[in-house]
């Protein structure tokens, strides 16, 4: 597990992104998706947009954790933030919009504030 976490370690937030991959599919090691939203948050904040979409999907499907739609929109928010451009970027802010339509103004502001954070870390 260790030799896991340090190659996870230096492959920067791709590395991080996948080992959450791994902890979420149960490859290669035991499913875990407690181990699978900390890796992968560790990712998006460090600029992984695949990391940022994983945790999204998982809070909208409750794969794990509690379906939480404030959550749910941060990372799909942040995922939009981190793709530049392309259909991935618009699919991103597509999935935050859809999601941001059960929260309030306030909730939604929140969340903006919360992933420009992060991406400005």
């Amino acid at each position: 597990m260790e030799l896991l976490r340090t190659a996870a370690m230096r492959g920067g937030p791709d590395g991080m992104d996948r080992l959450g991959q791994m902890f979420e599919r149960g490859s290669i090691i035991a499913r875990d998706y407690a181990l699978a939203r900390d890796w992968y948050e560790r990712a998006a904040a460090a600029g992984s947009a695949s990391a940022a979409w994983s945790l999204g999907d998982m809070y909208i499907d409750s794969r794990g954790v509690t379906r939480d739609n404030f959550l749910s929109y941060k990372w799909f928010y942040l995922c939009g933030l981190l793709e530049q451009k392309g259909e991935k970027r618009n699919e991103a802010l597509r999935a935050a919009e859809d999601v941001g339509l059960s929260l309030s103004r306030d909730q939604v502001a929140e969340a903006r504030r919360q992933a420009l954070a992060l991406r400005n870390k």
